[in-house]
């Protein structure tokens, strides 16, 4: 089985089938990120500049401003409709 696989390889690297197309690629470039909070910086995109909602700056989760209901599940729903400690 593998000397299959290598003469498969082979044969394709003869026939130049591995070689990555070069017109068709977009172009990567360094983009500028603008979130809704004001803050701006910057990575790399097919896209010149983009504008975002929410950045980790602002988002609850990394902020700590997440609040989560921290009621219990079905048993305790039961517990305090019926009144059971």
């Amino acid at each position: 089985m593998k000397k299959y696989v290598i003469l498969f390889f082979r044969k394709q690297r003869k026939r130049g089938i591995h070689k990555m197309k070069t017109e068709i690629h977009p172009e990567y470039t360094g983009a500028k990120i603008a979130c809704a909070c004001g803050t701006d910086f910057e990575t790399g995109s097919t896209k010149k500049e983009m504008k975002i909602d929410i950045c980790s700056n602002c988002h609850p989760y990394w902020t700590g401003n997440l609040k989560r209901d921290t009621t219990g599940g079905r048993a305790d729903k039961f517990k305090k409709k019926y009144g059971i400690s």
